[in-house]
């Protein structure tokens, strides 16, 4: 079974497939809202007719690429199978894009991609990634909206941009494809802190803080559990984990506190004062 986990926050982007007769979306929400906590974790529902249930499936499918929202659907990526022949298999490895070479690391699903992009123009529209070429042939930064040709395939989708995470929507003329990709956050040595530094660690979504094993003093070890959240009205336990060996230096949290994005709910001290926690 799929671990689907809820979520909140700011609907950024959002766009419905083409309605007709047989296809309907039925939702209280636009783009912009913030849908809280508090909201049912089913917010929209698609509905696609069809004279048989393979022909309804087909449309479902196809409506579901359609459907372009950062919120990441889940359920839209097991429906819709992902190929070999996809844009972003082509690209196993991506870099930065501009007169000079340059590597960094995306995250999909969860897996570290390696990027290396060179430009081989000045104009911004040739490059090789991976060592295959990539030719861009339009980008509108108002909208997203993109054109690309990687290899001996074009194609056409939308980018849309939120805090560290970058979303893909790509169609290829005959179904759309959703692929979210994640920049990884910079470890603690990276911030200018050594691997022992101090460090917090902060909510990965809103949520109501449903159990706390964690209290300032504590000696703790990489990937131990500090505290559990839960999200929107899905007893779904998302559990904080210690990034590596420490102490705890405080705790911002209790049990049923509503949290917000951002919010700061372990401090962890260096890891020289481990002993002395002890």
């Amino acid at each position: 079974m799929f671990n689907f986990l809820p979520g909140s926050g700011t609907l950024h982007h959002l766009r419905l497939p083409p309605l007709t007769d047989s296809v309907r979306v039925d939702t209280g929400i636009l783009q912009g809202d913030a849908v809280s906590i508090f909201y049912d974790p089913m917010i929209a529902k698609l509905v696609v007719h069809a004279p048989t249930r393979k022909e309804a499936i087909q449309g479902l499918v196809q409506a579901l690429g359609q459907y372009q929202t950062p919120i990441y659907n889940k359920y839209g990526s097991n429906v819709i199978q992902l190929d070999a022949g996809s844009p972003w298999t082509l690209l196993q490895n991506f870099r930065s894009v501009d007169t000079f070479h340059r590597t960094f690391t995306l995250l999909h699903d969860d897996t570290p991609i390696e990027l290396d992009v060179a430009a081989t123009t000045s104009d911004g529209k040739s490059y090789i990634v991976n060592g295959t070429n990539v030719t861009v042939h339009h980008v509108d930064f108002s909208t997203g909206d993109f054109k690309l040709t990687v290899g001996n395939e074009t194609f056409t989708g939308t980018a849309v941009v939120f805090k560290q995470d970058v979303h893909l929507f790509c169609d290829d003329g005959t179904l759309a494809y959703e692929y979210k990709l994640r920049v990884p956050e910079p470890s603690y040595d990276s911030q200018g802190q050594s691997a022992g530094g101090a460090a917090s660690l902060v909510t990965p979504m809103p949520g109501k803080i449903v159990k706390v094993m964690a209290k300032a003093g504590d000696a703790i070890v990489a990937d131990q559990p500090l505290l559990i959240m839960e999200a929107m009205k899905m007893e779904v336990g998302h559990v904080i984990r210690a990034p590596r060996d420490g102490a705890v230096a405080d705790v911002n949290c209790q049990v049923g506190d509503f949290v917000s994005d951002g919010h700061v709910l372990v401090e962890l001290a260096p890891l020289s004062d481990k002993a002395a926690a002890a």
